[in-house]
């Protein structure tokens, strides 16, 4: 990454210095010389990484201030070097490792135990007890033990009967083996679903005729094993993920390098094979919510229409023509309506009820004398309000009596005693 910079310091200095850009992600070329590629590599490895280089970072800006010019070279061969120049040199790196900061936020905050980076040293005692069974018996296979001294913690998890045989280990460990040989970052949405397609390919294929370079690295390096798929990216950022590299294997068959390392692309042709399989995916994006949500409003609202005026809502739209009016005080007063063939006389006798659920809250308010107070209260305010008033006691039968109970609620600020008529 330093030999950007000195390379761009000679084309720059002084008079277009400003075009220096500390964007990590236009660098992507040149962060091979920080290590974070590797078919091998954990996020162990990147964290301690990275973690060094921004130390590194800022040990040389510490000594370029002092113009102490030990990490750059080059600058010893300009003359006359102005203090504005080395601050601008200085803001640069500052904000290159903030740049990594962010970058490698979650890689710096990640937690990692002592027995993920060697279950053969730890001290099974300081282990947390989960996983205390599985390293002890981890401690005594010597085929693993050699797997590691030989090719590391990555190859040692990389083996089949892992998963297998320590599962509450691997559960953890598996969130820091790096699945790509890059350290590319894009940031875009994505959905969750169920299934999105059959394992891919759709059989195991014959790779013994392949020439692949030990020094290609691969994005997959089972790509020839039958898996199911875990992402499905989309077209928008296709031919951002590509590269110009273009490798010839066969006359078929391509290597095209990519951000995540080289992609096995082509066909290999198969003549045991009486299938063939098309696979192709379409995804849309949805350009307005808001336009998609009216649209399914719109499909399940009711449209209303000039049918649906019945003879009831006419008679109920004349009643109240005819016989509403607004009192001087501004309140509007209308006649309940009754269906023209229903008749008070035909009602039948409803006193009776009301006046015994009547008598039986009397009865229950003579028990609760605070609640008698409010209930009292309430009827004098209606009577006042003109919206209840005494009549006489009626043997005719005429009318309908609806009976109502008392809601009681102590807690409530406005309205402690309300009446509600009974259905």
């Amino acid at each position: 990454m330093f030999e950007l910079l000195k390379d761009e310091y000679y084309r720059t200095v002084p008079e277009d210095f400003e075009e220096i850009e500390s964007s990590l992600a236009e660098m992507d070329d040149d962060i091979q010389k920080i290590e974070l590629q590797g078919a091998f590599k954990t996020l162990i490895c990147c964290k301690n990484t990275v973690s060094l280089f921004i130390e590194k970072l800022h040990i040389f800006r510490r000594n370029l201030l002092k113009k102490e010019f030990h990490q750059f070279p080059n600058l010893f061969s300009i003359k006359d070097i102005t203090p504005e120049e080395i601050e601008r040199f200085s803001d640069h790196i500052k904000q290159l490792a903030l740049d990594m900061k962010v970058r490698f936020n979650d890689i710096l905050n990640l937690k990692i135990s002592n027995w993920m980076i060697n279950p053969f040293t730890v001290d099974v005692n300081e282990v947390d007890i989960v996983f205390q069974e599985e390293i002890l018996e981890l401690k005594y296979d010597e085929e693993s033990k050699n797997s590691f001294n030989k090719h590391g913690i990555a190859k040692l998890w990389q083996n089949k009967k892992m998963p297998k045989l320590y599962p509450k280990m691997w559960e953890n460990m598996k969130n820091i083996l790096i699945p790509f040989p890059t350290s590319y970052l894009v940031e875009s949405g994505f959905s969750t679903v169920d299934n999105i397609m059959n394992v891919s390919p759709t059989k195991k294929i014959d790779v013994s005729n392949l020439k692949i370079s030990r020094n290609v690295k691969l994005a997959d390096l089972n790509f020839f094993v039958p898996h199911k798929v875990d992402i499905l990216l989309g077209a928008e950022h296709f031919f951002e993920f590509l590269k110009s590299d273009r490798i010839k294997i066969k006359d078929s068959l391509y290597l095209q390098s990519s951000c995540f390392g080289y992609l096995v692309s082509g066909s290999i042709p198969d003549d045991n094979s009486k299938f063939s399989f098309n696979q192709c995916f379409l995804s849309k994006n949805l350009e307005d919510l808001n336009k998609t949500l009216t649209s399914f409003w719109e499909i399940e609202s009711i449209e209303h229409s000039k049918d649906l005026i019945n003879n009831e809502l006419k008679y109920c739209n004349e009643h109240f023509e005819r016989t509403h009016y607004r009192r001087s005080d501004g309140r509007y007063v209308i006649h309940m309506p009754l269906k023209p063939e229903v008749s008070i006389k035909n009602l039948g006798n409803s006193k009776e009820i009301p006046s015994k659920r009547l008598d039986h809250s009397w009865q229950r308010l003579d028990r609760n004398p605070a609640m008698k107070a409010l209930y009292t209260e309430f009827l004098r305010e209606y009577e006042c309000l003109h919206q209840m008033q005494k009549i006489e006691n009626d043997e005719s039968g005429d009318g309908y009596y609806i009976p109502h109970h008392g809601i009681f609620r102590p807690t409530s600020r406005t309205t402690k005693r309300r009446s509600c008529q009974n259905n």
